[in-house]
């Protein structure tokens, strides 16, 4: 698969390149840049190696495994060559090596590496983006001893951090909302059966796992072995996650369809919005930065653009009866919901929205949702409802005297709304009706359920 990779992501690979080299070159005690050469012939192989190997043993070699390697180390050269089931070298003096000697030797074994990762990460730099991709994840994944490939979380809303964290009280729905709007997304994964939830706090890396332990000193970088090599955890997070974009013939046909539509300016003026410190300030003057974070916690990202020389911020939004609607707001506070400014773009003669603009530019790889599966997700939906009621006579007011405070009465509901809606999301095995059944719940009076049972156990209870 291809991968298209930005600039900042180039310059991230180099650098994460460069961090890799040093670190085997201290491992090693030699740095092999530029010392390695290809052979592919026998007109590659010095004559050292005549009186030991004939011309006729090397071609041989080179059609049946592949190419070879010529390097040296301590004065002398060696042929090397990745025979799969082994490594095999031989010195200029015709000794061979098969048992692992040249990898104890330089000390890479204990890593859990091959001279072949050597060979990856010293030779051929010049080679496409992607494969440097993919060995430095070969290289990472050996020293951590775990692949974190799909294994992360992007969170950039509150209510999508899971329950645990907040029933034991490490972190509050207030808290989470503060650190998103300061320092932006976090990551979930798990280590070792732990669930941890990762921020990047501006050049310091931060963890909470599942039991409300937070860890601030380095104690995850070691436990991975990451910070011998002066990586940081937000170093994992830029390899692993969101390495680019597949490309599409499609998605590409419709970026420049709508180019021709909307013009380069808007198209380009294009931004998502995940924190209020994103927007210029004009916007936080006239609707309010807790407003717009609100928002962002409830509904998920905005998107910020340029029409006609005015800015905009825009939604697209699904009331509790299932209606849905575009909402786009200019940055002096007014509201558009009847299709003006969809009209102004010339997307409603094409009987399109901006959210398909949206879904084109930011190529979101979500599965496309027909009517029919609509439709079933939204029985499949209503048919769980009944369930709340039970979840509401059971619930702990034990756990709310062992784990929350007067003061947090807002976070246990808002927590315990996001938990039931997961719950329903799992059960019918999509999200894409998240915050349609959160405003159905809120709106039937569940958010005022949670809080009465909140203040009655407070009050009688604890």
């Amino acid at each position: 698969m291809k991968y298209l990779i930005k600039e900042s992501q180039y310059v991230y690979l180099l650098e994460n390149l460069d961090k890799n080299k040093k670190f085997l070159t201290n491992v090693m005690g030699m740095d092999f840049t530029g010392k390695i050469k290809q052979v592919t012939s026998t007109y590659d192989v010095p004559m050292e190696f005549d009186q030991f190997v004939s011309p006729q043993m090397i071609n041989r070699g080179l059609n049946k495994w592949g190419p070879m390697y010529l390097f040296e180390l301590d004065g002398y050269k060696f042929l090397y060559q990745d025979r799969g089931e082994y490594e095999y070298f031989m010195d200029e003096v015709g000794i061979d090596y098969v048992d692992n000697e040249i990898p104890e030797q330089l000390g890479i074994d204990i890593i859990g590496l091959r001279f072949s990762d050597i060979l990856d990460m010293y030779f051929n730099e010049e080679e496409t983006l992607n494969e440097s991709t993919d060995k430095n994840k070969k290289f990472l994944t050996n020293v951590m001893g775990v692949d974190f490939t799909g294994k992360f979380k992007k969170i950039t809303s509150a209510y999508k951090v899971p329950y645990n964290f907040y029933r034991k009280g490490g972190i509050t729905l207030n808290h989470a909302m503060s650190y998103l709007n300061a320092f932006g997304p976090m990551y979930f994964f798990e280590l070792d059966g732990m669930e941890y939830l990762y921020l990047d706090r501006g050049g310091k890396d931060w963890f909470i796992d599942e039991n409300g332990v937070t860890y601030t000193h380095d104690e995850i970088p070691r436990v991975l072995g990451i910070n011998v090599m002066g990586l940081r955890f937000s170093d994992i997070i830029n390899m692993y996650f969101n390495e680019g974009e597949p490309l599409n013939e499609n998605v590409d046909k419709k970026k420049r369809l709508f180019t021709k539509v909307l013009g380069e300016d808007v198209i380009n003026s294009i931004r998502e919005i995940t924190s209020p410190n994103q927007l210029p300030i004009e916007f936080l003057k006239s609707i309010g930065t807790s407003i717009i974070q609100r928002y962002i916690d409830v509904y998920g990202p905005l998107y910020y653009f340029v029409l006609d020389g005015e800015p905009f911020l825009y939604k697209d939004r699904v009331s509790p009866s299932g209606e849905e609607y575009e909402m786009y707001i200019n940055n002096k506070g007014k509201s558009y919901l009847d299709g003006e400014i969809t009209d102004r773009l010339g997307l409603s003669d094409m009987g399109l929205n901006f959210s398909d603009v949206i879904d084109t530019i930011f190529n979101d790889e979500d599965d496309v949702i027909t009517e029919d599966e609509d439709k079933m997700l939204r029985s499949r939906a209503q048919r769980r409802l009944s369930f709340i009621d039970e979840h509401m006579d059971e619930l702990d007011r034990d756990q709310i005297c062992d784990y929350w405070t007067k003061d947090e009465v807002d976070d246990y509901v808002n927590s315990s709304m996001a938990n039931v809606v997961e719950q329903i999301c799992d059960q019918i095995g999509s999200y894409d009706l998240y915050y349609e059944i959160y405003d159905y719940l809120a709106d039937k009076g569940y958010k005022t359920q949670f809080r009465d049972f909140f203040i009655d156990t407070i009050n009688n209870y604890c």
